[in-house]
């Protein structure tokens, strides 16, 4: 049978058999030859010999050809190919398959070889292709992740589940004072201010077990002890089989927010001028006293006192002055309560005083009376002594009422009547 063979019928014929067929017409011609000069009578003649002598040369040249058309020829071609591979050739050139014997088949064979080997390269190129662009994204990925570590604001610390720590951020030093260097192999727990319960902590695990993170204020300690707070938040990681292997914690110093809440705080109950609790914080501790009145039946007072003579500095030196002199007064009225006592200004030149815990109502005259003497003290202002009185009324619980309204109702009548009595007076008020 025939096969086709890059485009041309080739016949089934072993290289062997070419050969064996290449033999034996060179052995039936050498006889035909000798046999011709046998009957010729030529054998042993000079013609006869160099007859022979050609015939055989003939034949060895056409062997020679045969070997290098069919055998070493496709062998070179072959040796080429394979040393083009080796300095990196894409093998992407075939070996030509001539005939359909042992080289051709060697030659189809490798030509197989080389096919599948530029489809496994290609193939393993595009594979390194993707993976290498997917290690340089996640290349990236973490060189993005180590800035964001060592350049966020908040201090972030990495512990083994343990609470070792294993990491911690640059701001970790400056939020906590601790470097680096010697908080690494140490517990989280060195920040402990022993500000919180037991139960706090308890809570705090308990929560990073269940729920996998916990986020709340927190009292740390600095290294130079100083006590702060700190919005800390947890989180735990987890392996593939669901165990707890490592602790997140992000904490940022929220101690300018405190502050920052204390002076809206302060400011939400206190007369911004003098620092006087206000109308809102008076009104919450005289409730609260008179309810206790009520439990333990004691007696308060409440006293209202109007400056006399202060619009008249506030239209001679200005309001500066008139805010000078206010703060003054203040200053002078709480050198004249008691810590538990409260003094409050309510605006302008108003002010009232709670006496939560008092005995007879002669307690309260007698503060009224201190009340009068240091607010007539001169007052130094912009070079000059300026000088006020003040107006007070009292009312005493449960005599003159048992609620807010109803006492200061009446001890504001009270100093009205101080004021139309002359001024630089304190009147209790009627009943």
């Amino acid at each position: 049978m025939n096969r086709l063979v890059h485009g041309r019928v080739m016949p089934r014929f072993s290289l062997d058999g070419k050969v064996f067929l290449l033999g034996v017409l060179f052995a039936l011609l050498f006889a035909l030859l000798t046999q011709l000069l046998h009957m010729g009578g030529l054998q042993k003649s000079s013609f006869g010999v160099f007859l022979l002598a050609g015939s055989l040369l003939a034949g060895l040249a056409l062997f020679v050809w045969f070997i290098h058309r069919y055998v070493t020829r496709r062998i070179s071609r072959m040796a080429r190919i394979v040393t083009r591979l080796a300095a990196g050739d894409d093998g992407s050139t075939l070996v030509p398959v001539l005939c359909d014997d042992e080289i051709g088949a060697l030659a189809s064979t490798f030509n197989q070889l080389l096919v599948r080997n530029r489809q496994m390269t290609r193939g393993l190129e595009e594979l390194v292709d993707l993976k290498s662009r997917e290690l340089f994204r996640a290349n990236e990925a973490l060189l993005l992740a180590a800035q964001v570590f060592d350049n966020v604001l908040e201090a972030i610390v990495i512990t083994d589940r343990e609470g070792v720590i294993l990491q911690a951020n640059p701001a970790f030093e400056t939020v906590t004072g601790f470097r680096v260097d010697e908080a690494l192999g140490r517990r989280a727990n060195l920040l402990k201010s022993d500000r919180h319960p037991p139960e706090f902590y308890q809570q705090m695990w308990q929560q990073l077990t269940t729920v996998g993170s916990w986020r709340g204020e927190i009292w740390n300690r600095r290294k130079d002890g100083e006590i702060y707070p700190a919005m800390l938040t947890i989180v735990s990681v987890r392996n593939a089989e669901g165990e707890i292997t490592h602790y997140i914690g992000t904490q940022e110093d929220i101690s300018l927010n405190k502050l920052n809440e204390e002076r809206i705080r302060h400011l939400a109950f206190h007369d911004p001028l003098t620092g006087l609790a206000n109308r809102v914080l008076f009104a919450d501790r005289i409730m609260t006293s008179i309810q206790r009145g009520k439990r333990e039946s004691r007696q308060l007072a409440l006293i209202v006192l109007d400056l006399d003579g202060f619009k008249a500095v506030n239209d001679t030196y200005g309001h500066a002055a008139g805010d000078q002199l206010l703060v003054e007064i203040a200053r002078r009225l709480q050198g004249v309560l008691r810590a538990e006592d409260t003094v409050a200004r309510f605006g302008g030149d108003e002010f009232t005083a709670l006496l939560p815990e008092i005995d007879v109502p002669g307690d309260a005259e007698t503060v009224a009376q201190k009340i009068l003497a240091t607010v007539s003290e001169p007052v130094a202002i912009a070079g000059h002594q300026v000088q006020v009185s003040a107006s007070v009324g009292i009312s005493i619980y449960p005599v003159h009422g048992e609620d807010y309204q109803t006492l200061f109702a009446a001890a504001d009548a009270a100093m009205y009547q101080a004021k139309l009595a002359g001024k630089a007076a304190a009147r209790l008020a009627a009943g």
